[in-house]
């Protein structure tokens, strides 16, 4: 079976959690850090130097400014963009923990591992706040997936990490 056809469930149940989670809030918007990761990101999509040392401004999150590029063509959109790619990380979360409990131990371990996150408060609000940190977690996971299922796997497990770290460099 291709990569693309195994991935394919993933990224469904990834879109159906995000979704749910929209429409268990009702709302979610952009924290501080990722609507200046799309402020910046605009700032380079239309060839102008971010203010990375404005008075108030937060950590720069290198991938999070490079996903804001596109995000920012969109206009007054792109802070949807940018809350869509953040409900999709926090779906990408929740599959990557069942899978990963799935991997380590069997399948219901890894549905009560996901299901207890996705009823705790506290990164489901992160999640619609659009924090960068859950999807820097979710790279973290979903490297230790792919370890799981085969060890030493190399290069995708530190590409995984070395996204994460985009994410989060003073993490």
């Amino acid at each position: 079976m291709s990569t693309a056809r195994r991935a394919l469930p993933n990224l469904v149940a990834a879109v159906l959690v995000g979704l749910a989670i929209l429409a268990w809030f009702g709302h979610a918007f952009l924290n501080y850090d990722t609507f200046y990761a799309l402020v910046w990101g605009g700032d380079l999509a239309h060839g102008r130097t971010p203010q990375y040392d404005a008075a108030v401004a937060p950590t720069p999150h290198p991938l999070a400014i490079l996903a804001g590029m596109p995000a920012s063509l969109f206009g007054d959109s792109g802070a949807s963009v940018m809350v869509a790619l953040c409900l999709l990380a926090i779906g990408f979360l929740v599959v990557g923990i069942f899978r990963l409990g799935t991997e380590l131990f069997a399948w219901p371990v890894g549905l009560l591992a996901a299901a207890i996150f996705v009823t705790r408060v506290p990164p489901l609000d992160f999640g619609i706040r659009g924090y960068v940190d859950l999807s820097a977690v979710s790279f973290v996971v979903w490297a230790a997936v792919l370890e799981a299922r085969r060890r030493r796997r190399g290069w995708p497990v530190l590409v995984l990490l070395g996204l994460a770290g985009l994410l989060r460099p003073e993490a």
